[in-house]
C-alpha cells in the first residue's frame, strides 16, 4: 500500500485543515469568551452574593420579630438576647451588603432598608422597656414599622435583581454571536471532513470492525479466531499482528492454567480417597494412586509408611508397562532415612538427572528396573519422615512447576493421613483396653458385692440374732450404699455394652403405648412412697417404633427415676406421648428443683451432676442421661432437655416412627439442653 495512504498521511491531511478552521474559530471565540466571562465572573461574585445578602438581611430581622415577639408574650429573656443577637446580626448584614454593592447598586433602597430597620429596632426598644418597667408590651404598635422595612426590603432586592438580569442579557447576546460564528465554522470543517471520509472508511473503519469482530468472537469463547493481517492501513495490519500474536501468548496461558485447575482438582479428589477409610468401597489409597497416575501420565506410583524399621506399601499402582515391585521395598529403613537425610524432595526428569540427583542405590534401582523419570517425596509430619511417596514414569517425563506442586500437596496431605491413622489406631486401642478393663472390674466388683448383700440381708432378717437399733441403723446404711453401688455398676457395664455394641441389636416393631405403660405401671408404687403423682398419658392411636425393647424401657425409666427423684413430695411427674407422620416423642415433665443454666450444657456428660443436686445430696450416679442419650443416638434419635431452677425439667426423647424415611437413619447428633 501507498505510504500516503497509512493513517498517518490520511488523518495528516484531515488534521491540517481542521486545524485551519479552529484557529479561525478560536480567534472568534477568544474575544467572545473574554467578555462572556467577565459578565459571568461580575454577576457571580457581585450579584448573586448580593441577592444571597438581601435574603440573609431578610431573615435576620424577621428571627428578630419572632423573638421580640417571643419575649413580649413569655417575659423570658432568653427571646429578648435572641432577639439583640438577630438585630446585630442585620446591622452587620446590611454593612457587608454596602461594602459589596459599592455604592453602584441599589444604594438608595438600601439607606431606605436601613432607615426602616433603625425606626423598628427602636420602635421595640420602647416595648421591651416597658416590659422590663413592669409594664405590658404592644406588639401592634410596631406592626406598621415592621411593614415599612418589608416593603424597603423589598424595593432592594427588585433593584438588585433588575441589574442581575442586565448584566444576563449582556452574555447572552454574546453567546448567541459565538454560537452561529462556530456553526459557520463547523460547516466549513465538515465539508473537508466528508472529502477525507470515503479514505477512512477505506483505510481504517472496516478493517478496525473486522478486527473488533474477531476480538468480540476471541472473547466469547472462540480462542481459535485471528485477525486478517492483510487489510487496512499499516497501522491497522500492526495491531491486528500483534493481536494474533498475544491471542497465542493466552491461549497458552489458558491451556497451562487449566492444567493447573485440573491438578488442584486431582489433588483434591486424591485427598478425598486418601481421607476415606480402607474398608470403604468409593475409594481407598491404591485408588488415589491410580488416579495420580492416570492425571500426571506416568506409570507407578506409590505410597510408603515407615513404621519402625520397616517400610511398607499402603497404597499402590503400576500399570502392565511397569512390571516390577515397589522401588523401596528392598531398602532398609535407616539406609534410605540416610539417603534422603539432606534431599527432601527429589525430581527427576532424564535418567541422567536421576543418577545426577538421586543417591546412588536409588539410581541404581531405577536403571535397573528401566525407570527414565522417577519424583521421590518425603512425608514429614511434625520434623518425623513418616513415610514416601513414589512416582514414576517408563519414558522421561518433564516435571512442570504445577506437577510439583500437586505432588507436594499430596505428599503434605498423605503424611498427616498417616500419622492420623496412626492415632487413630492407638486411641483405638487405647479405648479397647479401656473397655476391657472397665467391664472386667465391674465384673469383679460384682461377685464381692453380691456376696456382701445376701450376707447383709441375711443380717437384717435376724438369721445371726436380734440386731439393737443402732446396729440395725448401720445395716440400712450400709444396705443403701450396696444398693447405690450395685446400680453404679450395672449402669457401667450397660454402658460398656452400648459403646461396643454388644448391648443387643435384636429390634421389634412395638407400640411406643406399651413401653410407656409398663415403665409407668413399675414406677407408680415408687412416685407413691416419695408422695410425687405420676400421671401416664398415651393416646388412644398406636404409635410403632422399630426399637430393642429392653433397651428403650430402660432409657424411659431412666426418665420417669430422674423426675421422681429430683421433685418434691406433693410435686407431679408427666408422662405421655407426642407423634407425627415422622417421630414418636416421649416426654417426661416434672414439678422438680430444675437444673442451673451453667450446668446444662454438661448433663450428658459421664459422671455429671447439676451442682443443685450435689449441694442437696440427691443420690444419683451422673450416669442416666448419658445411658437415654446413648440409647436414644443408637436407635437414630436424640433427647432433648429444658429446665428452670424452681420450676421443673422437661425431657424429650424422641425416636423414628417405624416404616418412616428416618427409621433406617445413621444414629443421630449428641443431645441438647436449653433453659
Amino acid at each position: 500500500m501507498s505510504p500516503q495512504h497509512t493513517v498517518a498521511r490520511v488523518l495528516e491531511r484531515l488534521v491540517l485543515l481542521l486545524s485551519c478552521v479552529i484557529l479561525a474559530i478560536s480567534a472568534l471565540s477568544a474575544g467572545a469568551v473574554v467578555y462572556i466571562r467577565h459578565e459571568v465572573t461580575t454577576t457571580a461574585t457581585r450579584f448573586t452574593p448580593l441577592i444571597d445578602g438581601s435574603s440573609r438581611m431578610r431573615v435576620a430581622i424577621t428571627d428578630a420579630q419572632s423573638e421580640y415577639r417571643g419575649y413580649l408574650l413569655t417575659k423570658d429573656r432568653m427571646y429578648l438576647e435572641r432577639y439583640r443577637a438577630d438585630r446585630e446580626e442585620f446591622r452587620r448584614e446590611t454593612a457587608e451588603f454596602r461594602e459589596l454593592a459599592g455604592g453602584q447598586v441599589g444604594a438608595e433602597a438600601m439607606d431606605d432598608l436601613v432607615d426602616a430597620g433603625d425606626r423598628w429596632f427602636a420602635a421595640v426598644d420602647v416595648q421591651v422597656t416597658r416590659v422590663a418597667d413592669g409594664r405590658e408590651g404592644d406588639i401592634s404598635s410596631t406592626a406598621a414599622t415592621f411593614d415599612r422595612v418589608e416593603v424597603a426590603h423589598d424595593d432592594l432586592v427588585e433593584e438588585v435583581s433588575a441589574a442581575r438580569e442586565e448584566r444576563r442579557d449582556r452574555y447572552r447576546a454574546a453567546m448567541s454571536i459565538s454560537l452561529v460564528a462556530i456553526i459557520l465554522a463547523s460547516l466549513v470543517a465538515l465539508s473537508a471532513t466528508l472529502r477525507q471520509s470515503w479514505k477512512v472508511r477505506r483505510y481504517l473503519i472496516s478493517p478496525l470492525r473486522s478486527l473488533y469482530s474477531t476480538v468480540v468472537n476471541h472473547e466469547a469463547g472462540a480462542v481459535a479466531a485471528r485477525a486478517d493481517t492483510t487489510r487496512g492501513a499499516q497501522e491497522v495490519r500492526a495491531v491486528a499482528t500483534a493481536f494474533n500474536s498475544l491471542a497465542e501468548v493466552n491461549d497458552s496461558m489458558r491451556r497451562e492454567r487449566e492444567r493447573q485447575l485440573d491438578l488442584y482438582r486431582l489433588t483434591s479428589r486424591v485427598v478425598g480417597q486418601l481421607s476415606r477409610r480402607d474398608d470403604e468401597a468409593d475409594g481407598t489409597w491404591d485408588d488415589a494412586c491410580r488416579e495420580l497416575s492416570a492425571r500426571l501420565g506416568v506409570d507407578a506410583t506409590t505410597i510408603y509408611e515407615i513404621e519402625g524399621d520397616e517400610i511398607v506399601t499402603v497404597g499402590s499402582y503400576r500399570s502392565p508397562s511397569a512390571d516390577f515391585t515397589p522401588l523401596l521395598v528392598d531398602i532398609s529403613v535407616p539406609a534410605l532415612r540416610e539417603m534422603l537425610a539432606d534431599v527432601p524432595a527429589l525430581f527427576g526428569h532424564t535418567p541422567d538427572e536421576i543418577f545426577a540427583l538421586f543417591p546412588d542405590r536409588l539410581a541404581g534401582t531405577a536403571d535397573l528396573h528401566g525407570v527414565r523419570a522417577w519424583a521421590l517425596h518425603p512425608l514429614v509430619v511434625s520434623g518425623e519422615v513418616v513415610g514416601i511417596l513414589s512416582i514414576a514414569a517408563m519414558r522421561e517425563h518433564h516435571w512442570e512447576a504445577a506437577e510439583e506442586q500437586a505432588i507436594r500437596r499430596v505428599a503434605e496431605y498423605a503424611g498427616h493421613a498417616l500419622a492420623e491413622r496412626r492415632v487413630v489406631a492407638e486411641l483405638s486401642a487405647l479405648d479397647a483396653q479401656k473397655s476391657d478393663f472397665v467391664a472386667t472390674t465391674s465384673h469383679e466388683l460384682r461377685t464381692p458385692l453380691t456376696s456382701i448383700a445376701g450376707y447383709l440381708e441375711l443380717i437384717e432378717d435376724g438369721d445371726f440374732g436380734p440386731l439393737q437399733p443402732r446396729q440395725a441403723h448401720a445395716l440400712e446404711v450400709i444396705s443403701r450404699n450396696v444398693s447405690r453401688l450395685r446400680l453404679l455398676i450395672d449402669e457401667l457395664l450397660l454402658l460398656n455394652r452400648l459403646d461396643s455394641g454388644a448391648a443387643g441389636a435384636e429390634r421389634r416393631v412395638l407400640d411406643m403405648r406399651l413401653l410407656v405403660t409398663s415403665v409407668g405401671e413399675s414406677m407408680k408404687p415408687v412416685a407413691d412412697a416419695a408422695g410425687v403423682e405420676l400421671v401416664v398419658s398415651t393416646g388412644t392411636h398406636s404409635q410403632p417404633v422399630e426399637v430393642e425393647r429392653d433397651q428403650v424401657e430402660r432409657a424411659i425409666g431412666n426418665l420417669t427415676s430422674n423426675g421422681v427423684k429430683f421433685t418434691p413430695r406433693g410435686g407431679r411427674v408427666e408422662l405421655r406421648i407426642e407423634a407425627d407422620d415422622a417421630w414418636v416423642r416421649v416426654i417426661c415433665r416434672d414439678t422438680g428443683m430444675g437444673i442451673p443454666d451453667e450446668d446444662q450444657a454438661h448433663l450428658f456428660q459421664r459422671f455429671y451432676r447439676a451442682s443443685n443436686a450435689r449441694e442437696q445430696q440427691v443420690q444419683g450416679t451422673g450416669l442416666g442421661l448419658v445411658i437415654v442419650e446413648t440409647i436414644a443416638r443408637m436407635h437414630g434419635g436424640r433427647v432433648d432437655l429444658e429446665s428452670s431452677v424452681g420450676v421443673g425439667t422437661t425431657v424429650t426423647v424422641t425416636l423414628p416412627r417405624a416404616g418412616s424415611a428416618h427409621a433406617s437413619a445413621e444414629p443421630a447428633s449428641e443431645g441438647t439442653a436449653t433453659a
